[in-house]
């Protein structure tokens, strides 16, 4: 069970209207799950975002080492973003 605790006083850490946010916290774990997403996909860790084509295509596997070319991988990488997006 969760209890609410109320505080009296002032808090010079709120913001104006006296509160303070936990909404950021529900998507703290987006980035990472992205991250995790792309080097399943791809096997390649990109270790700073955003995760960009430019950083993710030349960490790619040569092309005849794998069954998908750099090329095909981007537009998929595209194609999804793109519908991510929408």
């Amino acid at each position: 069970m969760l209890d609410a605790v109320i505080f009296e006083g002032y808090d010079d850490k709120a913001n104006v209207l006296g509160v303070k946010g936990l909404g950021e916290l529900g998507i703290c774990g987006a980035g990472a799950a992205i991250g995790n997403a792309v080097f399943n996909a791809t096997g390649v860790r990109v270790p700073d975002f955003p995760v960009t084509l430019e950083k993710l295509l030349p960490a790619l596997p040569k092309q005849g080492s794998t069954s998908i070319s750099p090329k095909r991988w981007s537009e998929t990488l595209s194609r999804l973003i793109v519908r991510r997006a929408s």
